[in-house]
């Protein structure tokens, strides 16, 4: 309990704290602590105290072991650097409600800081401040840092109780709370209603915990609360009509239950009716300390921010439940990648039907890993111009291979979306099936009617460079006429690839930058088996080839760049026409 987050965040800015059990090891290692001495909480927690001071071990010991276990003493310590550092030293116990609870708290300030200030922070309640300042259990902090980890336990627990509803509370919490106040709790709650409208009370006090509904016998009940219920009608209403805002202020509500000294705190249960704590006095009289209210203000605090984060969770997950449900049933295949690692991590269900395989299958894994090696070269080219432009890609028309569905025709939206930072995170896209679409069949009908292969399967072209240039307008080019390309880098990969099936290939379109004498030597190969493969060459308008090249090489094309769709096709359709 005194390693709970919430308990170190409360006191994480004071001074350099460490919390240590029974035995001397460290339990809690603070933030100002690891700025003092230089280790991470990692290292430290776990280990002997007495790590810190090998020059006066015996003296840090001691402080440990002394039944006072009160005094300020100068102790040397060493950093994680080897440096000797000359520390004020404070340790004192928190006793908790149990035996196995207790702690020790450490305290570590410079040579130079305020002894005085610390003197006051640890000097026992009731005590003469001129008086020695001995650290007991009773000490100002000691009690600070006691109710501190009670009431994050409280709140702890709440965030752990589905619906927030205050009577399925762990009943020992409050309990603890209310001992250590020496007070009685009543906690009212219209999350958790029982038959006949009527709201259950959770009672906390010095004989237990205990829940309590009108019409049971319960002896232990003080006599003014049941009156005050029936009185007002809680179990009728809400806590609301009942119990009006105006209300909600200690004396009144302190005078209603016959009560000197009390208060109330309301608590925001998100969507369910909001839920009180009264805290009193015992009729013993007893009167608090001025301290006592504003630790009860603090719970109270603790709690309305555990409350208000627990609705925002709530409505975060309700939102991102809706998003799910909206993006999952579009008829649009969308998917999501990681803008890092290019690994999917969302697709919907109209994506998994185009793709063929299941989310489950394709959700941590690459193009690479899912794709036809085709596709994916194409797509982890678009991904990267996506991540170079930081803009919309939009692809008109390309190719894919469906396991289950084959060859398709299929339109793309991709865009980049921006972290924190401005950097991409994510990639988004949407991808439309246009296989069927009239507009786009009467875009490739003319390519396909020249080969002869209209109908029929989907023209192959190999595209050849030599280095990383602005080909990806070429190749889209030729997706959207509606061929599959197959790019290769360099003479030797494009040789072995088309040697491995010549007759499947339909053309081959070469990208200038290759050296004159290996594309000499790559045609001459290619035209060694296939003596009438189209050949296109793509160019720079200074660097076109002579004409009397092109009537060497035979069934031959050149095209300037900037290469145009309605050129490029023209190109291809001529290069493939039968006459």
């Amino acid at each position: 309990m005194l390693a709970s987050p919430m308990h170190s965040s409360l006191y994480e800015s004071t001074h350099a704290a460490v919390i240590l059990n029974r035995g001397g090891m460290v339990v809690l290692w603070s933030r100002a602590a690891e700025q003092l001495f230089g280790w991470p909480a990692e290292d430290m927690e776990g280990r002997p105290a007495e790590f810190l001071s090998p020059a006066n071990r015996s003296l840090f010991l001691s402080c440990l072991n002394d039944d006072r276990q009160g005094g300020i003493n100068r102790i040397r310590c060493r950093t994680r650097s080897g440096q000797d550092r000359d520390l004020t030293v404070a340790i004192m116990p928190i006793t908790g409600h149990a035996p196995e609870d207790t702690h020790c708290l450490g305290l570590f300030l410079e040579e130079d800081s305020d002894h005085d200030g610390l003197s006051s922070l640890i000097r026992p309640v009731g005590r003469d401040p001129r008086g020695p300042a001995p650290v007991g259990a009773g000490s100002d902090l000691a009690d600070r840092l006691r109710f501190e980890s009670l009431a994050a336990d409280l709140s702890r627990r709440l965030l752990q109780v589905p619906g927030s509803h205050f009577p399925d509370l762990v009943p020992g919490t409050l309990q603890a709370i209310g001992e250590f106040f020496d007070s009685d709790l009543t906690i009212f709650s219209c999350g958790g209603r029982t038959g006949g409208g009527q709201t259950p009370v959770l009672l906390a006090t010095a004989e237990g915990v205990r829940r309590w509904t009108p019409g049971e016998d319960d002896l232990r009940l003080p006599a003014n609360l049941v009156r005050h219920l029936k009185r007002r009608k809680v179990f009728s209403f809400s806590c609301t009509d009942a119990i009006p805002p105006a209300w909600i202020q200690e004396k009144k509500l302190a005078l209603s239950f016959g009560i000197r000294s009390g208060l109330w705190i309301r608590l925001d249960l998100g969507d369910h009716d909001p839920g009180y704590i009264a805290v009193h006095g015992k009729r013993t009289g007893r009167r608090w300390d001025r301290e006592e209210p504003q630790r009860l203000q603090l719970l109270g605090e603790i709690l309305l921010g555990a409350s208000h984060r627990h609705r925002m969770e709530q409505e975060l997950t309700e939102a991102k439940q809706f998003f799910d449900s909206v993006v999952t049933n579009i008829p649009l295949p969308v998917f999501v990648k990681d803008a890092t690692t290019h690994r999917f991590v969302y697709l919907n269900r109209a994506c998994e039907e185009l793709v063929g395989v299941p989310g489950s299958e394709v959700i941590g894994r690459t193009n690479e890993e899912v794709f036809h090696p085709v596709d994916a070269a194409a797509f982890s080219r678009q991904d990267q111009e996506i991540l170079a432009t930081g803009s919309l890609l939009e692809v008109e028309c390309e190719t894919f291979h469906s396991p289950t569905r084959g060859t398709l025709l299929v339109r793309s939206r991709k865009i980049p979306l921006s972290g924190d930072e401005g950097n991409p995170r994510y990639i988004i896209g949407i991808t439309e099936d246009i296989t069927g679409w009239s507009g786009y069949a009467d875009l490739t009908a003319p390519l396909r009617a020249a080969i002869g292969t209209a109908g029929g399967p989907t023209p192959r072209v190999l595209f050849v460079d030599q280095a990383e240039d602005d080909t990806a307008q070429v190749i889209t080019g030729l997706h959207n006429l509606g061929c599959l390309v197959t790019h290769c880098r360099g003479t030797h990969s494009s040789r072995l690839t088309f040697m491995a099936s010549p007759d499947e290939w339909a053309a081959v379109v070469i990208d200038d930058p290759l050296p004159m004498m290996s594309w000499v030597e790559l045609i001459q190969d290619i035209r060694a088996v296939c003596p009438e493969m189209p050949i296109l060459f793509i160019h720079d308008a200074p660097g076109a080839p002579e004409p009397r090249r092109l009537e060497e090489i035979g069934k031959a094309r050149a095209l300037a760049k900037p290469v145009k769709p309605d050129g490029l096709a023209q190109a291809l359709g001529a290069l493939l026409s039968p006459a």
